[in-house]
């Protein structure tokens, strides 16, 4: 039986060309000669001895991978392997670059590679969208690390604080936090301001999060949930939620890369539980399991600016005035599409139990519901910040 994940990913922000790793992957193209991006960085440092190499190789099919030695690098090993180009989703893009992980991984163990890191393979000059192609390789790569010894390390190395920021978020979804498998301690508790990193009561639902797995006894859930993977939402675009109610809104976001129509975030595993999509200048909120649409959130977009200032509930969101509503839908905009660190907000009306309240905390919104708290969480700033 292979180890847990816990202490075998990573994420590093900086230049992969100067990690130490057993073997470094270059996101190349298929003549294997260098290029431009992460490809040329690697044949720069590395020197000529690698182009030799690489040149008697006779290139490599997309999807696939081939090793050589690091040369002037200081990784002992590169690993080559060539993404797709994205060509909208539907040309078996995604099979591909999930391909490009698992055959790098595979090389890796059979040479015995107990380290190694990875690009962000695809979405420079290739235009893959960074978070469809992030959860993809966490995915993958979470996987084989399931299933095989080695390689004992693996670290996602994103040049971009953005990618890490990305990176960090999916793997927080799939990864116990650190300590909870050693403490074993998952209890939910509440946190004073005093201990709350937040600066204000809240409860601490992040060890327990971490340690729940969803499971369905209902036929066709799973099934449901894989195909909704591939959904890019234009199902949703002008549809209203059941038995729809309106509710007034005042939401400010600041973007770090422009909205793009489509997909916004895409739940990786069943643990979480939204997705959410952007089409014409309207936000559709979606349970990841069944596709159900809860809200459509109305935006005033901006390249760097987003403002929600309307909310089309579905009718079981009656909150009775308190907000609540509007506070679920700023929550999954900030934690799942921004990747912000923020608290979840308690419905109104529960009692102080946190089990009970963390067991709803997870229903509600799975991994990234690590944190809960009573009252207004949308004025909240999120950790780091």
């Amino acid at each position: 039986m292979s180890p847990s994940l816990s202490g075998r990913l990573a994420v590093f922000h900086g230049d992969i060309t100067r990690l130490e790793a057993d073997a470094i992957v270059n996101a190349a193209n298929s003549s294997l000669l260098g290029g431009g991006g992460v490809d040329g960085a690697i044949h720069r440092r590395a020197g000529p001895g690698l182009l030799a190499e690489c040149r008697a190789l006779g290139g490599c099919p997309v999807g696939q991978a081939r090793l050589t030695g690091g040369h002037g690098l200081p990784a002992r090993h590169v690993i080559h392997t060539v993404g797709p180009r994205w060509r909208g989703g539907g040309h078996g893009e995604e099979d591909l670059l999930a391909s490009c992980y698992r055959a790098s991984l595979g090389l890796a163990a059979a040479e015995g590679i107990a380290s190694v890191a990875f690009p962000c393979v695809s979405t420079g000059a290739y235009g893959y969208p960074p978070e469809e192609a992030c959860v993809v390789a966490v995915n993958t790569v979470a996987d084989w690390l399931r299933e095989h010894d080695t390689p004992a390390r693996v670290v996602f190395c994103c040049f971009s604080a953005g990618d890490a920021e990305l990176y960090t978020a999916v793997l927080a979804a799939i990864l116990p936090p650190p300590g909870a498998d050693e403490a074993g301690d998952t209890e939910p508790r509440w946190l004073h301001a005093a201990d709350s990193p937040f600066g204000v009561e809240v409860l601490d639902c992040s060890a327990f999060a971490a340690g729940m797995i969803s499971t369905t006894a209902a036929p066709g859930i799973a099934e449901r949930f894989l195909e909704l993977r591939d959904d890019d939402g234009s199902r949703l675009r002008g549809a209203d939620p059941q038995d729809a109610r309106s509710l007034p809104a005042d939401l400010a976001y600041r973007l770090p890369t422009p909205w793009r129509p489509g997909p916004l975030f895409r739940a990786p595993a069943m643990e979480v539980k939204w997705d959410v999509s952007l089409h014409e200048d309207t936000l559709y909120l979606t349970r990841s399991w069944t596709g159900s649409l809860e809200f459509r959130a109305r935006l005033s977009l901006q390249a760097d600016r987003a403002r929600v200032t309307n909310i089309v509930a579905a009718g079981n969101w009656d909150d009775q005035g308190t907000g609540y509503a509007a506070a679920v839908v700023d929550f999954v905009v900030r934690s799942h599409v921004l990747h912000l660190r923020v608290p979840h907000p308690l419905p109104p009306g529960t009692d102080d139990d946190a089990r009970r309240l963390a067991m709803a905390s997870f229903s509600l919104y799975g991994r990234l519901g690590r944190y809960g708290r009573r009252g207004d969480t949308t004025t909240l700033a999120p950790l780091g910040t």
